[in-house]
């Protein structure tokens, strides 16, 4: 199972996610349908992957665009999960 984000992510608390984690791992997050995401978001992301990683579980964001990889960087998420880009 996979956990998709899409589109454009603003304040999302990620709640969900927390649920997914639970029956999942590894927890792996699809990233290829997101367009922008605000670092609220961001910020609350890096709550819940706190949360997941502290439980035990392999985290993996698969294929951000190289904008999002690098506000996950900012925020520290790089430090809780592997990154997997698209090979295009």
């Amino acid at each position: 199972d996979v956990y998709t984000l899409k589109g454009e992510i603003k304040n999302v608390r990620f709640a969900d996610l927390l649920v997914f984690a639970a029956a999942n791992d590894p927890v792996i997050i699809d990233c290829s349908e997101v367009t922008r995401m605000d670092f609220l978001s961001a910020g609350a992301l890096l709550n819940v992957m706190n949360s997941i990683k502290g439980s035990g579980r392999k985290i993996v964001f698969r294929h951000p665009h190289h904008l999002l990889a690098e506000l996950f960087r900012v925020v520290g998420l790089t430090h809780l999960a592997d990154i997997i880009f698209a090979r295009y």
